[in-house]
């Protein structure tokens, strides 16, 4: 079992958009998605980056 950090969570973000850090994409290919974890604290700071995004912009 694998809790993801922030960062990590935010390289795989950009795995679409071919963006991702070759390392992180290729450990991330070699672990089971089942075996990978995220944090409430994770969710909600994802959550509350966005919501202030959302606020800056609208300013």
């Amino acid at each position: 079992m694998y809790l993801l950090d922030t960062n990590v969570v935010s390289e795989l973000r950009k795995l679409d958009a071919s963006r991702c850090d070759p390392n992180v994409a290729e450990w991330a290919a070699g672990v089971q998605s089942q075996e990978q974890w995220l944090s409430a604290n994770n969710r909600l700071r994802r959550w509350s980056q966005a919501r202030i995004g959302r606020l800056g912009f609208e300013r």
